[in-house]
């Protein structure tokens, strides 16, 4: 028996058009009630034409897909989330043997969420359980008016075949992955990663939750540092225990704003997170930070927790950062956003950080704005429990702001698709890392810190070669390469030419250059000519370019 959730990395969620999120699972046979209630809410058209060569669905249809699967016969995955109140099955998907390797498909799903691209996401998750299990193609039967699922299947990346017959169409397609697919696949995941991260940083306005009278307090710094970088937008303050707060007249629960709200900063006690989350989905909330600890890095209850949480949150279809993390920052004149209690709120600049640690976060951007370093954005990730780097990456790819980025990491949550993501974004934009718990006693605290499984230190550096991943040993370093990488273009080869007055230093810039793998060429014959017009008699024009002690700044 195969698991859906072992077969693809990130089954467990999914991310629609519009950046929402919904939960993807296997069918169980306690799904049948909740299936019916998806076919009976299909509109006559969608049971007939989105269900494509199924009759109307019925109870019969919903207790044959729910029952235990084998998915060398049959599979059936589920996407599952809130929609108008209430947790629902919105889409279905699965694939039944046909023999010879070749397996028909069935998609369905809720009007309500039409042109949110579930088919496309249905359709490349059967198909990667498919070729695992002895299947090679795809089969499907529609009517040749049923425009939306057959573009389904031609925008796939398949390689669509089509035979029109007594007003039906057969679709039928190889499903192995091609470099069309992927290349398809990995920008609609782009798109949408980056749809889902837009709010955090460019939200139409910010609800405090726990902002307290209390100066001492996490929530009464939060509301105070966002005042005072002075964000844009209309700042609410949630706190039914006080009738002000900062001069600001609170509301008793987040469902009290009165206008549209994207962020919320959840800054109260842990037990009451839950309450706040059900408020925010009922107001409509689509990004949550949880400053609030006490979940996974606490031991087995805050882990149980922490998964309790998560599947709230992805229920709503809301997207989170942390528990457990500090915040974050735009800088962008704009927004000016200070979504954390840190005391420094950057100069703009081009670089962009996320940090799994909070307190080296404040570290950082205190050291950044010693040395005059601006920065797009911050933020900080807390416990990964939903938003991870990879999502970071695909916004900043995405962030006409960002030049340069950089992430401290004590893990990896899923090092297959960084690898496959960073490749891809540090071909325009660096990506500068420093990876805790090189040490085995570092991996134990790291552990400790965010109950982060850290990666053997060889297999880091193995990854980081492999995707272009500059790597970073101490803070100062991190921020000497930054400052580099962010005041000048990416270099176009490994060529290096070095100009220096006096040879002792070249000769170890030339060491140092080679064995980071870089070329020092000897210059062309022509070049060595026009040197030697200007420099002196005793200077070496090869490469190092030694112009001897004599020579000055306009030399």
């Amino acid at each position: 028996m195969v698991n859906a959730r072992e077969l693809h990395p990130d089954s467990g969620r999914v991310l629609l058009r519009d950046g929402s999120a919904a939960t993807m699972t296997a069918a169980v046979p306690e799904d049948v009630q909740g299936l019916e209630a998806l076919f009976q809410k299909l509109s006559t058209e969608s049971g007939l034409h989105r269900y494509l060569s199924k009759v109307v669905p019925d109870t019969n249809l919903a207790e044959e897909l729910c029952a235990a699967s084998n998915p060398e016969q049959r599979w059936t995955l589920l996407v599952k989330r809130h929609l108008e109140g209430e947790g629902r099955i919105v889409a279905v998907g699965s694939y039944e043997s046909r023999g010879n390797e070749t397996a028909e498909i069935s998609v369905g799903v809720d009007d309500r969420l039409l042109g949110m691209g579930l088919g496309t996401i249905l359709l490349e998750r059967l198909a990667a359980i498919a070729i695992q299990n002895g299947f090679r193609r795809f089969q499907a039967i529609a009517e040749t008016d049923n425009h939306r699922m057959i573009e389904v299947f031609r925008r796939s990346g398949f390689p669509v075949r089509e035979r029109m017959e007594a007003g039906m169409v057969e679709i039928d397609f190889d499903v192995t992955r091609s470099e069309s697919n992927i290349l398809l696949s990995e920008m609609r995941d782009r798109l949408s990663a980056a749809a889902s991260i837009r709010p955090f940083f460019r939200p139409n306005a910010v609800a405090i939750v726990g902002a307290s009278r209390d100066a001492s307090s996490i929530g009464y710094r939060i509301l105070d540092e966002c005042l005072r970088a002075g964000f844009k937008g209309p700042v609410y303050v949630v706190n039914p225990n006080a009738a002000e707060v900062h001069s600001i007249k609170t509301l008793a629960s987040v469902r009290d704003v009165p206008g549209p709200v994207d962020l919320a900063i959840i800054a109260v006690p842990r037990d009451a997170v839950f309450g706040v989350v059900d408020d925010c989905a009922a107001r409509g909330v689509r990004a949550l930070v949880v400053i609030t600890a006490g979940f996974s890095e606490a031991g087995a209850e805050g882990r149980e927790l922490q998964e309790q949480l998560l599947r709230k949150v992805r229920g709503y279809g809301m997207r989170m950062i942390g528990p457990n993390c500090m915040g974050l920052l735009n800088t962008d004149p704009a927004v000016r956003l200070n979504a954390s209690f840190s005391p420094v709120f950057p100069a703009a600049g081009n670089l962009a950080m996320s940090s799994q640690s909070g307190a080296l976060g404040l570290a950082v951007l205190a050291l950044a704005a010693e040395r005059q370093l601006g920065f797009s954005t911050f933020i900080s990730v807390g416990n990964k429990a939903d938003v991870s780097g990879n999502d970071l990456l695909q916004y900043w790819e995405t962030d006409s702001h960002t030049g340069v980025i950089l992430l401290y990491l004590e893990s990896f949550g899923n090092p297959r698709r960084f690898a496959r993501i960073a490749r891809r974004v540090g071909r325009s934009k660096p990506i500068v890392a420093m990876k805790a718990g090189r040490s085995s006693s570092g991996r134990r605290a790291a552990g400790s810190h965010t109950a982060a499984l850290a990666a053997n230190d060889v297999a880091v550096d193995a990854l980081f070669r492999q995707t272009g991943v500059i790597r970073a040993e101490t803070i100062d370093g991190l921020f000497d390469i930054a400052s580099a990488l962010g005041s000048q273009p990416l270099p176009q080869s490994r060529r290096v030419a070095i100009v220096t007055n006096a040879g002792g230093p070249g000769i170890l810039c030339a060491d140092a250059c080679e064995a980071g793998g870089l070329s020092i060429s000897e210059l062309s014959e022509a070049v060595q000519k026009k040197l030697r017009t200007f420099l002196p008699a005793a200077a070496s024009v090869t490469n190092p370019v030694d112009m001897v002690a004599s020579a000055g700044p306009d030399s």
